[in-house]
């Protein structure tokens, strides 16, 4: 009983002191720590699964992020080569169509020269000069003539535009009215020929 009594003071005394009801409320704070301080036992597990779950994220956006720049990488690539390829072409297009349109000229000084009386005369070696110096810029852009005279007609190289009667075989290339050229091995003009029956 006095032991009751006791306490029932004590209870009274920090009722009626204030500064002993400090003490109590800080008691009753430790006992607020306490169960916060089990609390994060659990929290930091879960915290650990969303930052374990925020690097698998993290990971699988970098797989991503590479296989896109690996693509982009190749796209580009592709790209370059594409546009280097279109712009060969458009170069061997525009050699092509220059050539094309130099040919009549070269055929205009070999029939100059083919006519005239004594290759000897300064005009004629001016037009021979003129004419071997264009032949050897034309050949260095891989202008070649095509051979024909005394071969086997091919429809491929070869147009005939008649045909000669002659003791060789039949379809020999007898004369060549106007010569054939070829450009990078495609075919610019074919030669006009004469063939025997």
């Amino acid at each position: 009983m006095e032991n009751n009594n006791l306490k029932s003071e004590e209870f009274n005394q920090v009722k009626e002191n204030p500064s002993n009801n400090n003490r109590v409320s800080e008691t009753g704070n430790l006992e607020s720590d306490v169960v916060i301080d089990e609390q994060p036992g659990h929290e930091e597990t879960h915290k650990l699964k969303e930052d374990e779950q925020e690097i698998n994220e993290t990971d699988n956006k970098i797989i991503q992020l590479e296989e896109r720049y690996l693509r982009l990488q190749a796209d580009f690539d592709n790209f370059r080569k594409r546009t280097q390829k279109e712009r060969l072409t458009v170069i061997q297009k525009a050699n092509k169509e220059l050539v094309v349109s130099l040919l009549p000229i070269l055929d205009n000084l070999e029939r100059a020269l083919s006519n005239a009386d004594n290759l000897e005369n300064p005009l004629a070696k001016g037009v021979d000069m003129v004419y071997k110096q264009l032949l050897e810029e034309l050949k260095k852009q891989g202008l070649k003539s095509i051979d024909a005279l005394n071969l086997q007609f091919d429809p491929n190289y070869h147009q005939a535009v008649a045909k000669q009667p002659s003791d060789l075989d039949s379809n020999i290339v007898l004369e060549e009215y106007q010569r054939g050229y070829l450009l990078h091995d495609e075919v610019l003009r074919p030669s006009m020929v004469v063939v025997s029956e």
